[in-house]
């Protein structure tokens, strides 16, 4: 099985069906879908859910997480609504600064057994 890890949901016309026709002819299985930020031209994190539930056996849902802006409390939810990974970029401070270590140390994959495709 071909997984292809990181791929961005931009807000085009026919995204994604063209999305799904794509992978099999690029011997791509499934493929795991976030967005980058609607600052970014990109959908929210709502509509990659709405993607890998009409799709399940093709998108893996990964949610943009905002360092600095979220609550550790998000990461629950996109848990609940069926996201198996997050996406962090764009943080207001660098990426290991302390005041982010509460969002991510309860939530690490290996701690996690709900995050698993």
């Amino acid at each position: 099985m071909v997984i292809d890890f990181h791929a961005h949901y931009a807000r085009q016309e026919n995204f994604l069906p063209r999305l799904i026709e794509a992978l099999p002819k690029v011997g791509i299985d499934r493929i795991c879908l976030c967005s980058a930020g609607e600052e970014f031209g990109h959908v929210s994190n709502a509509e990659v859910c709405a993607a890998f539930e009409q799709f399940p056996e093709k998108i893996i849902g990964l949610a943009r997480v905002r360092l600095g802006t979220d609550s550790p409390d998000v990461v629950d939810e996109f848990v609940r609504q069926g996201f198996k990974g997050i996406e962090i970029i764009n943080p207001l401070a660098p990426y290991d600064d302390p005041a982010y270590f509460p969002l991510a140390s309860p939530h690490s994959l290996r701690a996690n057994p709900r995050w698993r495709f």
